[in-house]
């Protein structure tokens, strides 16, 4: 019974000490102003980021009317990114942008760019515009942007000789504007051209401007991930359709001559009759 006893007066005072500390600890809590609360939720530090307010072209000049600020979590501020409107008014994209979408440096020509096709050329290249038929362009699905192989179709080679003969003259040529558009404007629906523009090199346009008065041209699409270039050889009829050489017809060898020898003496004398 006295051991019983004991036992309930410690439990007592170690309920008495467990409340007594939970007091001086909110007690402790609510007085220090540094300490956070434990049931305050955590909160996001936020950054302005410069967006635009609807789509834009790729070589459109920006109007500072054209962007909005809105906060941004600091953890994931897009790399290049602009605080205010004003550091990008009268730049020009060198790309398109869709509505509420960063404007980000990446997407702008270098400073002092005009707008229009010439914001769209990158660094040491040209631009050049062929005539293409409107059939010819994989069923109009190439667009600005898209990557192309240039087929030549010529009758004269480097000796004047007239066979006719197929060669892919330029590969992973970038497009950049087809009929005067320098953007996408039919999701990716088809659109039969007439003129395509293209990103060469100077070399390249020399290659090119002398295709285009030898014979036609051709654009292959290719896979926007693929810029392995391949050494390719032209082909002519021969390796389209191959040419079958007639076989040759055995000609009967003759049978020899019936022939008679006459001696006389120490003469031998043969004669075919």
């Amino acid at each position: 019974m006295a051991s019983n006893s004991r036992a309930l007066a410690f439990l007592s005072l170690a309920v008495v000490s467990a409340f007594v500390a939970f007091l001086l600890t909110r007690e402790f809590i609510q007085r220090d102003p540094e300490l956070p609360s434990v049931s305050a939720a955590p909160v996001t530090e936020m950054a302005p980021v410069v967006v635009v307010t609807q789509d834009l072209p790729a070589g459109a000049t920006i109007l500072a009317s054209q962007l909005t600020v809105v906060d941004w979590p600091k953890g994931f501020l897009p790399s290049g990114h602009f605080r205010d409107p004003a550091q990008v008014d009268r730049r020009v994209l060198s790309r398109g942008l869709l509505k509420d979408e960063p404007l980000l440096e990446s997407a702008l020509a270098p400073a002092g760019t005009a707008a229009g096709l010439s914001a769209l050329i990158s660094e040491s290249h040209r631009a050049i515009t062929v005539r293409v038929d409107a059939m010819v362009g994989v069923a109009g699905f190439i667009q600005p942007r898209s990557r192309v192989d240039i087929l030549a179709t010529m009758r004269l080679d480097d000796q004047g000789r007239g066979r006719q003969y197929t060669s892919v003259i330029l590969q992973d040529i970038k497009v950049l504007a087809i009929d005067q558009q320098r953007d996408d404007t039919r999701a990716g629906e088809p659109q039969l051209v007439s003129v395509v523009t293209l990103e060469v090199t100077p070399r390249d346009a020399q290659k090119l401007a002398y295709a285009i008065t030898q014979g036609s041209l051709q654009l292959i699409l290719r896979n926007p991930a693929d810029d392995e270039v391949q050494r390719l050889q032209g082909v002519t009829a021969r390796d389209v359709v191959p040419v079958f050489e007639r076989p040759r017809v055995a000609r009967p060898t003759p049978a020899p001559s019936p022939k008679i020898e006459t001696i006389r003496g120490s003469r031998v004398r043969q004669e075919s009759y």
